[in-house]
């Protein structure tokens, strides 16, 4: 017993308490001690006795005035000390505050109280009964105490009746009994109350007015079970007092419960989820075991669908917002709503209560919360329950386990909660029909060992094939324009009730492709966690999933991103997984980005699509990539009807090859002019008869022109291919085996191509295709999209040598150049003095994806096979050099000729220059004059526009140039560099070393 100090100036004190369980022969005052009944779960008499001092201001030696009462009084019974209203019949306040009273079967325990002043110098002990009212507002129970007054000589005084209301205590379940305005008074009369003896009746065998049994013993044996009781005096003070005995025996406690699940029994559909469980009403003379927490494990193949975020905003509800432990309503959000709960319990005084489930905001450790509250009245003053529940789902299943812990500890004989059905379900059903099992598992307060009870839960409704699968494939690009910038939209699509994608290999048509060094990529280890940075995103999804005919849509962006191995590329999917307000991450899909051998085409394959995120079920109904930024994708050139193909399997095996058509448009109106330049190396030597000239071609396109398709070359007349030389050839299995030795090698080849920032660089092979008459080429471009092109060699019209390269494919380059070398290492052979030629031409020939064609003759530079050229230096040491070139057209006729001085010679003004010169010029028409441009150390002669020169020479007597005195005292050659065009070619440039005289 613990006895609470009241205030100084506070005069009730309570002396004693006792608040305990006590036997029927035991007395309820404290004026004696009762023997106690602390057996678990018992229905037992429970005494509630106070032995109060106000302090004396009645006539028993008291002081008038100084002392003071108790007015208002609130008793709290330990938690699991209950009382079941429906123990016996209720009276209503009304007729108990009249004077007939109510009947004798309203009666649920009796009342004692001694009580001073109503006789003089005397302690009236009055005795009355205690009866079951009906309850008003938000209590649970209300108590009526009628305490019969006897006094001598005065026959029919009426009696003293207090009311107590009885409430549930939000946080522990436990009754809270109150007594407000205690008379202090009786006819006038000042009375003060000495002692209160309040007796519970426990048994109905020892109270046989009773239904059943009223109060019971709690059955947790772990702790104490304390009652306490406030009181409040008139004056305002407070003062509080305790007691308390511990439970024994509850290992002997009963314990037994059903359960079951009611769903709307179709396969692989949202679905309404009623789970129930039952227990046997109490019986005497113990109560059953209380439950402290419960787990309902549902079957597997049930799981928390998608679909309840669809439809309308599925929101939380927060804990202020549910207020657990207040006794008020709930003001949870609407939108939060996903069921109804039912409860009964004895001390409940009108059966089963109902209210909604709402989804709770997720805290740490709990981001799966139900919160429910259950009411009987008006939603303001109504009988109140609160409960949470915490559910977990299975990584690896779904499989759906809900958890309530923190369960007040009374008894309930039904606890029901139902989650919504309809297309927007909280749980979406087995995929296939059979019969699975759920089990509920009860912890008791009386610390005995778990008890389970399971029921089979039958599916057996709209029952289909799980493995069929027949999935489809859309595509679109806007615009269509070929060779435009676009955008590509790809739809994967799985028809409801059908097997899950879990992989796909999308095949993109050949010219359909993505400028790789259009965004950043992003690397994998950021890839993987679905952390991009922004200037990786390429595009957007969007994805639905869960069954049934509202699917949820989740939004979510694509990134390119480092590529795997060999691969150019890869793409990473993301989506946000928000179901409601619970934040489940990022789904992160990721791809690769590979090039087909045969047509260089991409391959997007997706190894794997993730099927849950935290358990929750993200199998794709259909998935929406739309590659949207600016300069990435682009069409092809070829408007051909082509195809995008997908192969798509499925998370049981099956595998499903899906089209959709796809055709650019336009290709009429692509340009097409292909720009040729050929230069053979090796100098004047390689260009004569029987040299070995190599070889360096240029192919050059502008943006926005048509792909080239075939690329036909006629080699100049008089090149051919040394037979001596081609039994270097490689076989083409050692090729392909990566085996050619360096000596098939003709050369190199550099292709840049918008599509990327890097050039793609490769050999250039020889190698011996069988049933061939000529080797064929072999040109690789090896980079991040590794391209290799087959070229044949034939006999063309007048026995020139032809090179075909077909296909080519639809692949946007910008520059190609393929160089072959000179010398040893050629196998191309001049049959004449190229030099000598005045015309030597390259004819070709070239296709382009769009169907049209370009011809074009290309002349060709020979490097090295410039005009001849004699310069003589004089004067120099004078400081007055004078000057005489002469240069002789080799092949060409000369249409301009450059001089320039080496340094520490710069040539006088132009005006000085010219009065010193003298030019001469063979071949001209009469008249016809060369043009003289002087600047700094060069020196320009041109021939009129139209004509052109077989000799030209220059003449300056001193005077015209300035020299250094560093030049001047120099004994060695000096280098003078000659620069000349001639008709037909392009410029050529030579170095004529002259020891000066004079």
């Amino acid at each position: 017993m613990l006895l609470g100090s009241a205030p100084a100036s506070a005069a009730v004190r309570v002396d004693k308490i006792i608040a305990k369980p006590v036997t029927k022969s035991s007395s309820c005052s404290t004026k004696s001690t009762p023997t106690i009944e602390p057996q678990s779960g018992k229905y037992a008499d429970f005494c509630l006795a106070l032995a109060l001092n106000g302090g004396g201001d009645t006539e028993l030696g008291g002081i008038p005035g100084l002392g003071d009462d108790a007015k208002n009084m609130k008793i709290s019974l330990a938690s699991g000390q209950i009382g079941s209203p429906r123990a016996a019949p209720t009276c209503t306040p009304q007729r108990f505050r009249s004077t007939s009273g109510c009947p004798t079967a309203s009666q649920v325990g009796s009342v004692s109280a001694a009580v001073e002043g109503l006789v003089p110098l005397t302690e009236s002990l009055l005795q009355g009964k205690v009866f079951n009212l009906d309850p008003v507002g938000t209590e649970a129970a209300r108590l009526g105490l009628q305490i019969e007054v006897v006094l001598p000589g005065l026959p029919g005084v009426p009696a003293i009746k207090l009311e107590s209301a009885i409430r549930l205590r939000a946080d522990d379940g436990g009754l809270d009994a109150t007594v407000q305005n205690a008379p202090r008074e009786f006819l006038g009369i000042p009375i003060e109350m000495r002692r209160l003896g309040l007796r519970l009746w426990g048994s109905k065998a020892d109270h046989p007015t009773m239904r059943e049994g009223f109060t019971s013993n709690p059955t947790d044996c772990s702790r104490p079970a304390v009652g306490r009781v406030s009181i409040e005096s008139y004056r305002g003070d407070v003062t509080t007092a305790s007691d308390s005995y511990t439970p024994t025996d509850c290992g002997t406690l009963d314990y037994s419960m059903t359960s079951d699940i009611l769903t709307n029994r179709e396969a692989d559909a949202p679905t309404f989820a009623t789970a129930e469980i039952r227990v046997p009403a109490p019986k005497e003379p113990r109560v059953i075991a209380h439950v402290k927490e419960a787990e309902l494990a549902m079957p597997e193949g049930f799981e928390l669908s998608p679909t309840a975020a669809s439809g309308a905003p599925l929101e939380g509800c927060t804990d202020e917002q549910f207020d657990r432990f207040g006794e008020g309503p709930v003001k949870c959000p609407e939108a939060s709503r996903i069921g109804e709960v039912e409860f009964d319990s004895p001390v409940l005084p009108k059966g089963a209560i109902k209210g909604p489930i709402f989804l709770g905001m997720p805290t740490p450790g709990k981001k799966l919360r139900f919160v429910a509250t259950a009411a009987l009245g008006p939603e303001d003053d109504a009988v109140r329950v609160k409960l949470e529940a915490v559910a977990t789902v299975n990584p690896d299943t779904g499989q759906v386990t809900v958890r309530m812990s923190g369960l007040p500890p009374v008894p309930f004989t039904l606890f029901r909660f139902t989650f919504r059905g309809g297309n927007n379900a909280i749980v979406a059903s087995p995929r296939t029909c059979g019969v699975g099992e759920q089990r509920t598992t009860a912890v008791l307060f009386s610390g005995q060992p778990d008890v389970t009870a399971t029921s089979g839960i039958p599916t057996d409704q709209g029952c289909t094939d799980p493995a069929a699968f027949s999935p489809s494939l859309g595509a679109a690009t806007t615009p269509s324009q070929a060779g435009a910038d676009t955008t590509v939209i790809t739809t994967l699509e799985r028809p409801d009730k059908h097997a899950r994608i879990a992989s796909a290999t999308v095949r993109l048509p050949p010219g359909l492709l993505g400028r790789l060094g259009a965004a950043a990529q992003c690397n994998l280890g950021d890839a993987a966690t679905g952390n991009c940075p922004a200037d990786t995103k390429i595009g957007s999804v969007v994805a639905t999933a869960g069954p049934g005919p509202e699917p949820l849509r989740l939004g979510g962006d694509v990134y390119l991103t480092q590529g795997q191995g060999t691969d150019p590329a890869g793409l990473t999917i993301t989506a946000n997984a928000m179901f409601g307000p619970i934040d489940l991450g990022k789904v992160v899909v990721p791809g690769r980005l590979q090039v087909r051998d045969a047509d260089k085409g991409l391959n997007l394959v997706v190894e794997r699509v993730p099927q849950r995120q935290e358990g929750i079920s993200t199998a794709i109904r259909a998935l929406e990539v739309r590659l949207d930024k600016p300069g990435f994708a682009l069409n092809a050139t070829n408007c051909a009807p082509q195809q995008l193909t997908a192969t798509l399997g499925s998370d049981l095996g099956g595998s499903a090859d899906v089209t959709a058509p796809y055709q650019a448009t336009g290709c009429e109106n692509l340009p097409y002019v292909p720009k040729l330049s050929a230069v053979l190396t090796g100098g004047a030597k390689e260009a004569a008869q029987d040299g070995h000239p190599g070889l360096t071609a240029t192919l050059s396109q502008g943006p926005g022109e048509a792909n080239t398709k075939k690329v036909e070359l006629l080699l100049p007349a008089g090149i051919s291919v040394d037979v001596t030389r081609i039994n270097r050839a490689c076989p083409i299995a050692t090729f392909q085996a990566g085996g050619c030795p360096a000596t098939s090698r003709l050369g190199k080849a550099v292709a840049s191509t918008p599509l990327l920032s890097t050039p793609l660089t490769g050999p250039v092979t020889m190698v011996q295709v069988p049933g061939a008459p000529l080797p064929e080429l072999r040109i690789e471009l090896n980079g991040v999209l590794p391209i290799t092109l087959a070229g044949t060699i034939s006999a063309g019209p007048n026995q020139r040598l032809r090179t075909t390269v077909d296909p080519v494919p639809d692949v946007p380059l910008s520059r190609f150049e393929l160089s072959f070398s000179g010398g040893d290492e050629s196998v191309l052979q001049a049959g004449k003095n190229l030099c000598a030629e005045s015309a030597v031409t390259f004819d070709g020939t070239f296709v382009s994806q769009a169907g049209s064609t370009y011809t074009s003759t290309t002349p060709v530079e020979i490097a090295g096979c410039g005009p001849a050229a004699t310069l003589k230096v004089s004067s120099l040491k004078r400081g007055r050099p004078s000057l005489d070139l002469r240069v002789v057209g080799a092949r060409n006729r000369l249409k301009t000729v450059q001089l320039v001085v080496p340094k520490g010679m710069e040539f006088q003004r132009s005006a000085v220059v010219k009065k010193r010169l003298r030019i001469s010029a063979s071949g001209l028409t009469k008249g016809a004059k060369a043009r003289v441009t002087v600047s700094g150390q060069s020196i320009r002669v041109t021939v009129p526009s139209g004509q052109s020169a077989k000799v030209l020479r220059v003449r300056m007597r001193g005077g015209g140039l300035r020299v250094s005195t560093r030049l001047r005292r120099s004994t060695g050659r000096l280098s003078f560099r000659l620069n000349a065009s001639q008709v037909g070619t392009a410029n050529t440039r030579s170095t004529l070393r002259v020891r000066p005289g004079g």
